[in-house]
């Protein structure tokens, strides 16, 4: 959310939109339906796109969720690639430091265990 006196440029009907949104993926995970909760990480990394910074910060939540979760239902490849769509996005933004670092220590152990279980598969 916006700190007080803050303009995010988009009115609080979007943060409503946004919690809510936030709110329904945390009761999916809860419930374990990890496709359900994905597309709704997915969701919001859609519509808030482009929006101020304050939004972002939520939307790399989303999307930091959404890698966890991918990898917790063993989706190695996605939850790869959502590592990366958070480097993508934030990898710039010094504010973004923590998650980003995050995300490449993700990415980096899932990777490394795809070349491991896949020499052991060969």
């Amino acid at each position: 959310m916006p700190s007080e006196g803050e303009s995010s440029g988009r009115g609080d009907s979007d943060w409503q939109i946004l919690s809510d949104l936030m709110d329904e993926a945390s009761r999916l995970a809860e419930l374990g339906r990890v496709a359900e909760e994905v597309a709704v990480y997915d969701q919001i990394a859609q519509q808030f796109e482009g929006a101020p910074i304050s939004f972002q910060q939520v939307v790399g939540t989303a999307l930091w969720r959404k890698a966890v979760a991918l990898q917790g239902s063993h989706s190695t490849d996605e939850a790869i690639a959502t590592c990366d769509e958070i480097v993508r996005r934030f990898g710039q933004d010094p504010g973004f430091g923590g998650l980003v670092l995050d995300a490449k220590q993700l990415g980096y152990a899932l990777q490394t265990v795809k070349v491991i279980t896949t020499s052991f598969e060969g």
